[in-house]
């Protein structure tokens, strides 16, 4: 099965904890820093599941969400058969709170097993719009609402705009 792994920030939390280790010029910790590194999510899962395949790391700041989701249905229209998508982001160390305004300071974790059309039992379709957005939401409050089927559209975009809608029948 292909994955991707997304994350706005990362393992940020843990690389404060080393940049604290080196102020103080104390020695780093090598388990510390290998689960900094961006793909090390990615890693750990294919090991733990003897998994050989294809894994997506990526990071595309405020439109890391949406274009996840568009990595994974790439991956679907290109032949995957089902594509793992999975977001997470930890609450922000407060030193950069204040200079992330557009992102909420909370955690937040996802995992979505697409597949193609004909096999899922929610039907839905990711368009570019040409016009930009104004989000109602942040975009894990906007997927969700939209999961849960308290909107029948989901709007993301802080550089692109994109809407996920469900397909009707027929």
């Amino acid at each position: 099965m292909q994955t991707v792994f997304a994350s706005r920030h990362g393992a940020l939390n843990r690389t404060m904890e080393l940049l604290g280790a080196l102020a103080r010029d104390e020695t780093l910790s090598p388990t510390l820093f290998t689960l900094s590194v961006h793909n090390s999510v990615a890693g750990l899962l294919s090991i733990a599941r003897k998994d050989r395949g294809a894994a997506t790391a990526m990071a595309a700041g405020p439109d890391t969400l949406i274009l996840s989701l568009l990595e994974g249905a790439t991956m679907l229209q290109e032949g995957a058969t089902r594509v793992l998508v999975i977001y997470v982001d930890d609450s922000m160390p407060e030193v950069y709170a204040s200079q992330t305004a557009s992102a909420p300071n909370r955690a937040f974790a996802v995992a979505l097993l697409l597949t193609p059309v004909a096999e899922s039992p929610l039907h839905c379709r990711l368009t570019g719009l040409r016009e930009s957005l104004r989000p109602r939401h942040a975009p894990e409050v906007e997927l969700m609402e939209f999961l849960l089927g308290r909107i029948g559209c989901a709007e993301f975009g802080a550089h692109q705009s994109w809407r996920l809608e469900r397909r009707h029948a027929g």
